[in-house]
């Protein structure tokens, strides 16, 4: 099992597409109830066809498109929130420049009157 994770998820060579189709037979075979070893020694045995593995990858890239596109919409929410957050600050900001104008005036008629 600590060699079935180490397989990527989604094929990126010629050798890790290999990988996918031992992945495959290893997950059939212990779905039939015999396990067999991740070696290749016996991949002619079991059956696993274009189609299989078509399908396969097909799942896998819809699967990263699917995540992909989760994180494009956490990323765009992050960059909602950090415009919002810095709108709040400048308001913030703009307020107690005014009321320290207010206080600086109160404080010469304050002055004044003494």
């Amino acid at each position: 099992e600590e060699e079935e994770e180490k397989i990527p998820d989604t094929p990126t060579s010629l050798e890790s597409l290999h990988q996918l189709h031992k992945k495959l037979l290893f997950l059939e075979r212990k779905e039939s109830g015999t396990e067999d070893s991740l070696d290749g020694s016996d991949i002619e045995c079991g059956e696993v066809t274009l189609e299989k593995l078509k399908s396969a990858l097909k799942s896998e890239r819809k699967a990263l498109k699917t995540l992909y596109a989760e994180l494009e919409e956490e990323r765009n929410a992050s960059a909602v929130a950090a415009n919002q957050t810095m709108a709040m600050i400048n308001r913030l900001q703009e307020e107690k420049a005014a009321m320290q104008m207010e206080a600086l005036q109160y404080q010469r008629m304050m002055d004044e009157q003494s």
